[in-house]
């Protein structure tokens, strides 16, 4: 059996700002792309997370029941998927809906899902990791998580040390970190396929792509979506002001790991080091903003 891997679709009905193409028509291209190949192969789709953009924006339904249509997908939620990572209200967001109306469209669990003698275990954003009790068979785990094979300000999980301490799954599809990787050791992989769509010039060098995975011989293969150049469809008038956010959230984070709060209270400790320390504007402008959401 061969089964389509994909992170971080992210579909959405509003156009990002640094796009310069109808973003939304391309969004669809390109699902709709990973679908004839899906269809084609007889395939499921297992995707990491980050189905939607936003938890809820019913203006992509009727576009994407079309497009989706005639193939199994299989699915986490991650961030963009819920609201505030409440699970109680997973059944209101567009992929609970979504799940809920379509035969078609499975919402993975900790418990595993059977494909043909594979098991597939699911881990929404925010849920401990389930652990196979099944080691004969062929174990696959679906994952929201920051997990990055390089160092990144985000990620807090390294893919190698993540891969080892999950000995009894063959294969981790993970999503939440736009940043693709394919880390294989003694024949477990763990990989990333990132963004289906590249919605800031930060992923300006990426290349759409999913992952076909064969489970009889488990070999993993990338496959590109068709895309045109990010000169065509990205504006770099944004590039300043991201790396120089980056770059004071990179300095910040970097401060805060060297300082003891003492609370286990995130906002209180937020507050209490912003006062204590001379942090550039910009930088208590993006925290206050959080703090107030």
């Amino acid at each position: 059996m061969k089964l389509i891997l994909i992170s971080d679709l992210h579909l959405l009905s509003k156009q990002p700002k640094a796009r310069l193409d109808n973003a939304v028509e391309t969004c669809f291209k390109k699902l709709a792309y990973v679908v004839r190949r899906a269809y084609g192969m007889q395939a499921p789709i297992l995707v990491a997370g980050d189905f939607f953009d936003q938890p809820r924006d019913w203006y992509v339904f009727k576009t994407l029941t079309e497009t989706i249509s005639g193939v199994e997908i299989y699915s986490v939620f991650g961030q963009h998927d819920t609201y505030k990572y409440s699970e109680k209200t997973r059944s209101a967001t567009n992929l609970g809906v979504l799940s809920a109306l379509s035969d078609d469209v499975t919402i993975l669990e900790a418990a595993p899902t059977k494909l043909e003698g594979v098991r597939v275990y699911g881990c929404h954003v925010g849920q401990d990791i389930p652990a196979p009790k099944d080691t004969k068979s062929l174990n696959i785990l679906v994952i929201h998580a920051p997990i990055s094979l390089e160092k990144a300000a985000f990620a807090h999980f390294n893919a190698k040390s993540f891969l080892h301490d999950n000995p009894k799954y063959n294969l981790i599809l993970c999503g939440d970190i736009h940043k693709k990787f394919v880390y294989e050791e003694k024949g477990a992989i763990i990989c990333n396929t990132g963004p289906m769509i590249r919605k800031t010039v930060a992923e300006w060098n990426h290349e759409p792509t999913f992952f076909v995975y064969d489970t009889d011989n488990q070999d993993l293969v990338e496959v590109t979506i068709p895309h045109e150049a990010a000169e065509q469809v990205l504006s770099r008038e944004h590039i300043e002001v991201e790396e120089r956010r980056e770059g004071l959230m990179q300095k910040f984070i970097d401060k805060v790991g060297k300082v003891k709060m003492g609370s286990t209270k995130l906002v209180k400790n937020i507050t209490k080091f912003l006062k204590a320390n001379d942090m550039p504007q910009e930088v208590k402008e993006i925290l206050d903003g959080l703090i107030n959401e």
